[in-house]
């Protein structure tokens, strides 16, 4: 069940972004991201309620810190997301996505002092060359002059983002998961409230971004979070951290069912990437992936 729970997740999570990509063909990333976080944050909150039972007077102790983790890892992070998912294909948004776990790793490194193996140092050089065979078409002696296309930034924008969001994320870590991300699409809600009225957010009228709007809600953000939150304890980080490659395969299968070829290069790119953090979660020593709380992958 463990495994199939992982499985679940991951196919959700991919569903953001082929979602995600269809609703931003007729809403702004604003809009798509504070309707997200608005109507998620009620059942998330819920979920912490009965199934964790937190301590809500700490809860409310760390609102400034979660303020910031929210600024950026739900509400900038999504916006952002859902810009590049405008501007380039849902496969490529999660296959160089997926280089997260590798600069988690380095991270850990650099400034929690978490000491890195040689499988990670060799599974991080493995995730930069599929990402850089995937950006330049295979063309990787290109390098030096790739012009990226402003999807791909953001994408690596949003990456960055979504490791310093994780390292930071131990500042509440005497929270529950589930209850401070509800804290955290509550006050991501609350920060992007000025942006959508400045902006004259309207509730979807077009049917496909009405229905991607509520699958993104409904599994993205709050059951694939609930999984994820009762899985990793059974199964371990290790494997709960592997499992995350999985996403760009669903992602390209779905492009394949939608009719969008794969190019050699995103196949190639993409096996190299899933190997490079396979190398990370060998757990051979304490990992740095171990150390991270579960949060809301995408």
């Amino acid at each position: 069940m463990g495994l199939l729970a992982l499985v679940l997740t991951n196919l959700f999570w991919s569903g953001n972004y082929i979602f995600g990509h269809l609703a931003v063909a007729t809403m702004t990333p604003i809009e798509l991201t504070f309707f997200r976080w608005t109507l998620a944050a009620v059942p998330l909150l819920l979920m912490g309620w009965f199934l964790e039972r937190p301590d809500w007077r700490a809860v409310l102790r760390a609102i400034p810190r979660l303020c910031v983790l929210s600024a950026c890892g739900l509400a900038g992070y999504n916006v952002l997301l859902y810009w590049a998912l405008q501007l380039t294909s849902p496969f490529n948004a999660t296959l160089v996505g997926s280089i997260s776990p590798l600069l988690i790793a380095v991270g850990g490194a650099t400034f929690l002092h978490q000491r890195m193996s040689r499988l990670d140092v060799l599974g991080i050089l493995a995730g930069l060359l599929g990402v850089v065979i995937v950006l330049t078409h295979g063309a990787v002696w290109q390098i030096l002059s790739l012009h990226l296309g402003l999807g791909d930034v953001l994408i690596l924008v949003t990456t960055v983002m979504w490791v310093v969001y994780t390292l930071l994320a131990r500042w509440v870590s005497e929270i529950p998961p589930i209850t401070a991300t509800g804290m955290e699409a509550a006050l991501g809600s609350i920060i992007l409230a000025p942006f959508a009225v400045a902006t004259q957010a309207k509730w979807p009228e077009d049917p496909q971004a009405l229905w991607s709007l509520l699958f993104i809600v409904a599994l993205p953000s709050v059951v694939s979070f609930a999984l994820w939150n009762l899985t990793v304890p059974k199964v371990g980080p290790a494997l709960a951290g592997a499992s995350i490659n999985l996403m760009p395969v669903f992602t390209a299968a779905a492009q394949v069912a939608m009719g969008t070829p794969l190019l050699w290069s995103q196949i190639i790119g993409g096996a190299i990437v899933v190997i490079g953090v396979l190398l990370t979660a060998m757990p051979a020593a304490p990992h740095p992936l171990q150390a991270l709380r579960a949060h809301p992958r995408r």
